[in-house]
């Protein structure tokens, strides 16, 4: 299956809350490892320029390490996510004309908080999808899409028709595709 990140500290909000206000250099660097690639996808979806949204949730973090004792948020994954949204649109502004394009593309794509997932996030999600698929056709999805094996391998290994591997797989995708539709734009830079 797919590895998630390791999960060293319980993902409870106080929990980790605490142990950043307290120093613990372990969590941040946890945090910073859970949260930097889709805080990045997600500025950059505001920033359309990779180098500017990377640098966004790099001052983010350090920000937030500095500050630590003063986050009032409930939720580090709400106070990471609106402070990056915030930046974003600060910068945004500061551009002017450019800044105001780029706002009304953003308007457009109407981008949310909820909208935003953590890599790891996003695996376990991957991983809950492919668990409710059936015994056979999991088996025949995760040989063909984690082990890279043909459809034809694959009939040979399991003593199938190779037809009967193509549907299996076809059906897999259009389960996942279906239960994780919400996702989608994520996944693709994920995957």
């Amino acid at each position: 299956m797919i590895p998630l990140l390791n999960k060293d500290y319980d993902s409870d909000s106080y929990f980790l809350l605490e142990k950043l206000k307290e120093g613990d250099r372990k969590i941040f660097t946890w945090l910073f490892d859970y949260y930097y690639s889709s805080l990045v996808i997600y500025a950059d979806r505001y920033m359309h320029d990779q180098n500017a949204a990377e640098d966004i949730v790099q001052s983010v973090f350090v920000r937030m390490w500095e500050n630590r004792l003063e986050i009032k948020a409930a939720s580090i994954r709400f106070h990471l996510v609106s402070s990056v949204k915030n930046r974003c649109i600060d910068l945004i502004r500061k551009e002017g004309t450019q800044g105001k394009y780029i706002r009304r593309q953003m308007n457009q794509q109407n981008l949310q908080e909820g909208e935003f997932w953590a890599e790891s996030e996003l695996r376990e999600l991957i991983e809950t999808a492919i668990a409710k698929l059936p015994a056979r056709c999991r088996e025949i999805f995760v040989l063909s899409r984690f082990e890279g094996l043909k459809s034809k391998e694959i009939a040979q290994q399991l003593n199938l028709k190779q037809r009967t591997v193509e549907t299996q797989i076809t059906h897999a995708l259009k389960v996942l595709r279906n239960d994780l539709k919400d996702y989608l734009f994520q996944l693709f830079f994920l995957l």
